[in-house]
């Protein structure tokens, strides 16, 4: 997975349901002559399927029912989200605005000692038209640090059997949390990749209180428990994720994607 946060995207919402991308799994087209018919598969010689029918894998659908995004099974979720959540890339990745619009539900069903990631990238380059463009920038980031004087917000617990946190109008209560629990909280309020710093290991029982509206009382909330929130500038490696504009089915008619 890829470093806390670290994404610059505009994705704009689309409410309705748009379109089926119809698409499996053995690599020929299941209706023989090349051509569609029914409900028939066009197919790629990678294991991510594209069907409404057998064992579905991308559907494009509408927003309904809450957004998620497990393991290699989404529901309703946005490209960005998918994309940040099942990359591997040790670094920031940064989404572009240019993707396609709208709300998914994909699986992906890797084989025996595959991995989630290679067969999804694979199958948003060939179906989505994305490219994954790999370099090093300098860009901003927030590092997470202890205070000056001993984290006085944060008592340290032991492991826990369960984890759990419980969140309401911008205050966390964590009863057994991590530092890199905190940084993931942290980064669910700002583009910028989020570094912890602290040195702190294990787990502590803490509650962090900011104004959901105003992400930069998250600093004086930071401060709170004993830790400081810094914003500087690195140079890091950085994943670039954009539609290619000619390949994108974004704007494509509905014919264009059933035949890519």
């Amino acid at each position: 997975m890829c470093l806390n946060n670290c994404r610059q995207r505009i994705v704009p919402i689309l409410g309705l349901v748009l379109a089926v991308l119809f698409v499996g799994c053995q690599g020929t087209d299941k209706s023989g002559d090349g051509s569609r018919s029914g409900q028939q598969s066009k197919t790629f010689p990678y294991n991510v399927e594209i069907s409404s029918v057998e064992g579905v894998s991308i559907v494009r659908c509408g927003a309904g029912g809450g957004s998620v995004v497990w393991p290699g099974t989404t529901h309703a979720a946005e490209l960005a989200d998918i994309i940040h959540e099942w990359c591997d890339f040790e670094g920031c990745l940064i989404t572009e605005a240019d993707l396609p619009q709208g709300y998914y539900n994909i699986t992906v069903k890797p084989g025996k000692g595959e991995a989630i990631w290679p067969l999804a990238k694979k199958a948003f380059e060939d179906v989505f038209g994305l490219s994954f463009v790999e370099g090093k920038e300098t860009v901003d980031i927030l590092v997470l640090q202890k205070g000056e004087k001993h984290p006085r917000g944060l008592i340290q617990v032991a492991q826990p059997l369960v984890r759990g946190m419980n969140h309401r109008a911008g205050v966390y209560s964590v009863g057994a949390g991590s530092m890199e629990d905190i940084a993931n909280i942290i980064s669910e309020y700002f583009d910028d990749l989020v570094i912890d710093e602290t040195g702190l290991t294990g787990f502590y029982r803490f509650t962090l209180a900011m104004d959901d509206s105003d992400p930069n009382t998250m600093f004086p909330a930071v401060e709170r428990l004993g830790l400081k929130l810094v914003r500087t500038k690195r140079e890091l490696p950085v994943m670039r994720v954009a539609a290619t504009p000619e390949e994108s089915p974004a704007s494509a008619p509905a014919s264009a994607m059933e035949t890519k």
